[in-house]
């Protein structure tokens, strides 16, 4: 899937596709680095398909870069123009570590199954053990 960026602001077209092909590769110190430099990266979409960073993430199983977008402002689960969200992207490319972590971000924004560890859970007995 060639990453050709939309280029919905004058002047960021090869900053767009940059930041689309830094996400799959799973280059997060990549994807910080151009976002810090432009944050309205974040709403690029590719010309072929309308896939959002997240899509492209998705398709390498780039989980920390997904976790990473979906914590600042792109969420895991916004579709393309489609309809197509990462999950079936994910599912394409079968990226199944990928799927239950999308699955889990998307839950977590329903106040359901928390990501991680609850930092103000009172330990059980075993975790003191």
């Amino acid at each position: 899937a060639g990453v050709e960026a939309q280029d919905p602001f004058i002047g960021r077209g090869m900053s767009a596709k940059a930041f689309l092909e830094a996400a799959q590769a799973g280059d997060l110190e990549k994807v910080q680095r151009l976002l810090a430099a432009d944050a309205n990266l974040v709403h690029v979409r590719s010309t072929s398909k309308g896939y959002s960073a997240q899509h492209y993430a998705a398709m390498a199983g780039a989980d920390a870069v997904i976790q990473w977008l979906h914590l600042h402002g792109l969420p895991a689960t916004l579709g393309s123009a489609a309809g197509v969200v990462p999950m079936e992207v994910a599912l394409e490319y079968k990226q199944l570590g990928t799927v239950r972590l999308i699955q889990k971000l998307r839950d977590a924004g329903r106040g359901r199954a928390p990501i991680g560890p609850n930092p103000l859970a009172t330990p059980t007995a075993e975790e003191i053990a």
